[in-house]
């Protein structure tokens, strides 16, 4: 079965995401809110470079 996981960048969301795989589900996409240009997650101050890389 596949989902969609809110995805923040922290040790929560990936273990979330770790978890769900290995039960069996396949991980389709990831959502996360940016700031207003885009280019930084508000939650952890991510830059979008990382995030494309956990991803």
């Amino acid at each position: 079965m596949n989902f969609v996981s809110s995805w923040s960048g922290g040790k929560d969301s990936c273990y979330a995401v770790m978890k769900a795989s290995q039960n069996g589900f396949i991980p389709k996409g990831l959502l996360n809110m940016m700031n207003e240009n885009g280019k930084v997650s508000r939650s952890h101050g991510l830059p979008l470079s990382v995030l494309k890389q956990q991803a």
